[in-house]
Formats: C-alpha cells, sequence, structure tokens
C-alpha cells in the first residue's frame, strides 16, 4: 500500500518547480506517490512535469484547465492511493526526511494529523514560522490550536493527514475559494481524534513577489476575511476558544477592505495600511 501520497497543485512555477520536485523525488520514504495537478498552466510547467514523469514511476501528472489552489489539491485527494496525504506547494520545498519521520510518528501514535516545522525563506533572509522540539501527542481541540498556532498559522504544507479521517469527515478543500487553507486546518483539527508534532524536519515556504498571499489588493483581502470568518462562526459552533485579538484585527481589515479605498505598502518588516492612499491609519509586522 502507498504509504504517502504527496499532492502538489502546479500553476505557472517554472522558475521553482525542479527544486520542489528534487525535494520530493529524494524523499527517503519508500512507497510513496507523487500526484501533481496541472492547473492550466500557460508556462512550460507542464514541460518539467512531463519531464519528471519519464524519469519517476511515482508520480501521475493531473491536468485540468485552470479553477484554482483549493480544485486542484481536491483532484490530488480524489486521486490519492496512501495512507496518508501531503500537501506542497510548488515553489516550496522539504527536507529529505520530511515524510520518512512525518509518516513513523504518526503510524507510531496513530494520529489523524503529523505536524512539522516551518520555515519561511525570502531571497535574502530566513525565519521560524513554527518551530518544534519534542515530539508530542495532543488530544484536546485546544491544545490542538495551540500546537498548530492557529489562528495565525492555518497552514496545511507542513503536516500530513490519515486519508481515511479525511474520508469519514468529507474534509476537502472550498472549491472556488481563496484561502481555503483556513476553512480547512479548523475543521480537520476539530475532527482529528489526535496530532502528533515532529522536530528535527522542515517544510521552507518560499515568499516570493508574485505568490497569491503576498497579493494585498483589496480584493485578496476581504477573500482572506471571509475565510477567517468562517472559521470564526465554525469555532463559535463548535465551542472553541480562538484568540479575539486576532478576530478584531479580521474585522477592522475587512470592513475598510469593503468601504474604502485602501492602500497597503509593503516594507522591509510590515505592512502599513493607508487610507485613501496617504492616511496611515495602521501597521503589522511581518
Amino acid at each position: 500500500m502507498t504509504k504517502v501520497s504527496i499532492i502538489v497543485p502546479v500553476y505557472n512555477v517554472v522558475d521553482y518547480l525542479s527544486d520542489c520536485l528534487e525535494s520530493l523525488v529524494k524523499q527517503t520514504l519508500d512507497d510513496i506517490e507523487i500526484i501533481c495537478v496541472n492547473d492550466g498552466s500557460t508556462d512550460s510547467s507542464l514541460i518539467v512535469l512531463e519531464k519528471y514523469e519519464k524519469q519517476y514511476d511515482f508520480i501521475k501528472i493531473i491536468n485540468q484547465r485552470n479553477k484554482g489552489l483549493a480544485s486542484a489539491r481536491n483532484a490530488g485527494i480524489a486521486a490519492a492511493k496512501g495512507e496518508y496525504l501531503g500537501f506542497v506547494d510548488s515553489d516550496d520545498w522539504i527536507d529529505t526526511e520530511f515524510y520518512e519521520k512525518l509518516y513513523e510518528a504518526a503510524k507510531r501514535h496513530n494520529t489523524d494529523i503529523a505536524a512539522a516545522s516551518i520555515i519561511r525563506k525570502r531571497e535574502h533572509s530566513q525565519k521560524f514560522r513554527i518551530n518544534y522540539f519534542d515530539e508530542e501527542i495532543f488530544f484536546d481541540i485546544q491544545d490542538k490550536i495551540s500546537a498548530c498556532n492557529v489562528p495565525e498559522m492555518c497552514y496545511v504544507w507542513n503536516k500530513i493527514y490519515k486519508k481515511s479521517f479525511l474520508d469519514n469527515n468529507s474534509l476537502i478543500f472550498a472549491d472556488g475559494k481563496n484561502f481555503e487553507d483556513i476553512r480547512f486546518t479548523i475543521r480537520a483539527l476539530y475532527y482529528s481524534k489526535s496530532l502528533v508534532t515532529v522536530p528535527d524536519i522542515y517544510y521552507y515556504y518560499r515568499v516570493r513577489k508574485n505568490s497569491i498571499v503576498k497579493t494585498l489588493s483589496n480584493e485578496m483581502i476581504s477573500a482572506r476575511a471571509e475565510s477567517l470568518n468562517d472559521m470564526f462562526e465554525f469555532a463559535d459552533l463548535k465551542g472553541i476558544m480562538l484568540d479575539n485579538r486576532f478576530r478584531c484585527f479580521t474585522v477592522k481589515i475587512v470592513y475598510l477592505a469593503k468601504i474604502t479605498m485602501l492602500k497597503i505598502k509593503q516594507y522591509r518588516k510590515e505592512y502599513r495600511y493607508y487610507l485613501f492612499g496617504f492616511i496611515p491609519i495602521f501597521k503589522k509586522t511581518i
């Protein structure tokens, strides 16, 4: 049986795709499959994918018209045969032992989710976003929320998920929505019976100029706030306590994005928000 299915949505990332795939084909875990979902790329990404598919029999390509990240991930989930699923963005990369250590920890403790540390990579710098020092198991929802630093860091790609757990709870990504990780993460943590953190392995998250998480248009801000509001509504419904400071920030952002000409400028280590393009209202550290 395939141990881990690695799902890689691909859209116009020809400059970074080989780095990503090299880190995947060098994984020390045996019995993996890599499912690359080409989401209607218009650059040479498909050529790169086909080159790797010819070299490695555990790589599978799914081609679809451009439907967005959530749809691409869902297509990968539907095709996956693995006991566990992992998600890697096509401009990122991982440590060589990443999936071996996650899988072994998940099997050792029979957990639905296993989580690793994250390093955010910029062109000339890097920073830990999450850094686990111990292998710990969490059962209570509030402990799982704290371990994953939710709501601030609703990431799916530093984890593996037991496929039967996702199937039994009908957990997929919200089609047609940006920031779909946020909606998925709160539900996955709530419905999972347990989560284990795994130290000494890292997911490398690349920050590039045109990535969706850095596109600070009013439309993107509103989309992120919509997903955050969904998360808070789900948390309220299920009695999950989340940081209310983050809720207040979300409400403020979505209100301004909808009714004003909000302009955001990025400086070295912070975003600065200007009303009507020139009145400074607040800033947020990156």
